[in-house]
């Protein structure tokens, strides 16, 4: 919930509650999950040109370019892998 939390602080996307972040999709309110639906992570993974690729033993690898170079992660869950560069990036930007 963190990562989706920072995420939503960066993005403006949603509003937070005691329950997470939520957002308004089909005319009703639903958590914003971006470390695992696609279609919350899908809009900023390529708005920021993030790169996804399986290495091996279930490890996914991400990548995105941010103003102090490559950031890089790997994690389990490639969304919250493609999440932790996302924040790396908005971080350099700082």
């Amino acid at each position: 919930q963190q990562i989706n939390r920072e995420v939503q602080k960066l993005t403006g996307i949603g509003c937070m509650s005691g329950n997470g972040v939520l957002i308004i999709a089909d005319g009703r309110w639903r958590t914003f999950d971006p470390c695992n639906n696609p279609a919350d992570a899908w809009p900023i993974i390529t708005e920021n040109r993030i790169s996804i690729i399986y290495l091996d033993e279930n490890e996914w690898g991400c990548r995105g370019e941010g103003d102090k170079g490559a950031c890089r992660a790997i994690n389990s869950n490639a969304l919250r892998c493609a999440m932790i560069v996302f924040l790396m990036m908005k971080e350099g930007e700082k």
